[in-house]
Order: structure tokens, then C-alpha cells, then sequence
């Protein structure tokens, strides 16, 4: 499949407005999708907050927004780009690892913890990395 399409773009072949039309819709549901799945994974789990998960919320909330921030310094990126880049590992873990536990039947109490606790803490990281969004340069 993907590599088939890699291969159909490369090539510079159109695809017909019709599969486009197909295809952008199947794109625009996707998320939503995905994401009331998730809902209906994690509804059924408890949450824990043990050393992977308190681990990961640090990694993911804290430490990766600050990596970013010093790579782009360091690298002298343009600032809207450090900018747009130090907001986008501020955001909350995603919902992959979970789906991929259901697909493979493994589940992790982890996963599923970490993607509830950064999706709520993203609340407060993320209004303090917009809030300081103006002094990165």
C-alpha cells in the first residue's frame, strides 16, 4: 500500500478526482476515529502513577520542550521555527502506543496511563510554554 503510493507520487502520476475526493475523506475521519477508539480502550483501564509512568510525564512535558529548546539554540534556528518546534514536543504523548497494544494484545497500564496524566498536565505545560513562546530568539 504505501509503498505502492510512494512509488504512483514519484512517478508523477494524477490520480483520478474521484479516489482524490475518496481518499480526502477517508483522511479527514481518520483522527476522529482514531481518537474515539482510544477513548473507548481507555475507559475500560485504571490509571497508575508509578515510576514509567511519572518517568514518562517528565520526558515527555518537560524535558523534551527543554532538549528542543537547547538544540535549536544551539543549531541557531530561525525563531518562528525553535518556536513552532518547542510547542510541538509540548504537546501531550499520543494515542499510538495504545492502539498498537490493542493490535498486538499487549496492554500496558503504562501507555494508557501516560496518554491520560500528559493529556491533562498538557493543560498547564502547554499554557507555560505559550506564555514563554515570546522570550525564545
Amino acid at each position: 500500500g504505501p509503498i505502492l503510493g510512494v512509488g504512483v507520487a514519484l512517478a508523477g502520476y494524477a490520480l483520478p478526482p474521484v479516489l482524490v475526493r475518496s481518499f480526502g475523506f477517508f483522511s479527514q475521519t481518520a483522527a476522529g476515529v482514531a481518537l474515539f477508539v482510544t477513548g473507548l480502550i481507555l475507559s475500560r483501564e485504571s490509571v497508575s502513577l508509578g515510576a514509567n509512568v511519572s518517568g514518562g510525564l517528565v520526558l515527555s512535558l518537560i524535558a523534551q520542550p527543554l532538549l528542543t529548546f537547547g538544540l535549536a539554540s544551539l543549531l541557531k534556528y530561525p525563531t518562528q521555527v525553535a518556536r513552532d518546534a518547542v510547542l510541538l514536543m509540548a504537546c501531550p504523548g499520543g494515542f499510538l502506543g495504545v492502539l498498537f497494544g490493542v493490535a498486538y494484545n499487549v496492554r500496558s497500564l503504562e501507555a494508557g496511563s501516560l496518554l491520560l496524566l500528559s493529556s491533562a498536565l498538557s493543560a498547564l505545560t502547554l499554557s507555560l510554554v505559550i506564555l514563554l513562546l515570546p522570550f525564545i530568539r
